[in-house]
């Protein structure tokens, strides 16, 4: 059994999520509906990768998949950088 992601809210409304590892990812409070179904992990290549109903997506996929595909050239890249402070 895994455990399910640790998420922080700071005051600007950005939250933290966890992996397993201590691996610190960010996005934005309006798309936790979305990214709180996945189980996060940050592979060797940095990228977030979800897990969940029998499938595995990377955090940038799913954000392409749940917005409007004409909304992506302006969508935040700050919801998806990597950082590297550990728990």
């Amino acid at each position: 059994m895994h455990l399910p992601n640790l998420y922080l809210l700071d005051d600007d409304c950005t939250m933290y999520g966890f992996d397993k590892k201590g691996c610190k990812f960010c996005f934005d409070l309006q798309d936790f509906n979305t990214v709180w179904r996945y189980r996060w992990s940050v592979d060797f290549n940095g990228y977030v990768m979800g897990s969940g109903s029998g499938k595995q997506i990377k955090l940038h996929r799913l954000y392409y998949l749940s917005q409007n595909k004409t909304n992506l050239l302006t969508m935040s890249m700050g919801t998806l950088r990597i950082t590297e402070d550990i728990i």
